[in-house]
């Protein structure tokens, strides 16, 4: 293998690396904003209201 073909194998690995960190940033910030409406009092109103399950969906 020559330098150019390694050169083109390590940007397409850093192009993937890039991709896999956008996602897990994503799903993080996800999870994040779930355990925060999770925590307020207003889980509470929306429990009883039946929209629980509206906000499940959303993330889907």
């Amino acid at each position: 293998m020559d330098a150019q073909n390694e050169n083109d194998e390590l940007e397409a690995m850093e192009a993937q690396l890039k991709e896999v960190k956008d996602e897990l940033r994503e799903i993080l910030l996800d999870i994040r904003t779930y355990l925060m409406q999770m925590q307020t009092p207003i889980h509470g109103d929306l429990m009883k209201q039946g929209q629980h399950e509206e906000l499940r969906t959303e993330r889907g």
